[in-house]
C-alpha cells in the first residue's frame, strides 16, 4: 500500500500549485525574517522599530486572511 505524500496532500488542501504556495510561503518567511531583525534590533535599542513589528504583524495576518478569502470566493464560483 503507497503512502500518501505529504507535500502533495498538503498542496490540494491549501488548494495551490507547487510555486503558487512556494512563491507565498518565501515571500511571507523572508518578510518575518526582516520583522524579525527589527525585533531583535528593537530589543537593544529601543529608540529603533519601535512600530514595525506590530504593524507588519497586522501586514502579514492580513495577507493570509485575504488569501483565505479569495480561496472562498474561487471555490464559490467553481461551485
Amino acid at each position: 500500500m503507497k503512502k500518501n505524500n505529504p507535500i502533495k496532500q498538503h498542496l490540494v488542501e491549501a488548494d495551490e500549485k507547487y510555486f503558487e504556495h512556494f512563491s507565498f510561503a518565501f515571500k511571507s518567511g523572508t518578510h518575518l525574517l526582516g520583522v524579525s531583525l527589527a525585533l531583535i534590533t528593537h530589543s537593544i535599542l529601543p529608540c529603533f522599530f519601535a512600530t514595525t513589528a506590530s504593524r507588519n504583524v497586522r501586514k502579514i495576518n492580513e495577507k493570509f486572511q485575504n488569501r483565505v478569502e479569495e480561496k472562498k470566493i474561487r471555490k464559490s464560483q467553481i461551485n
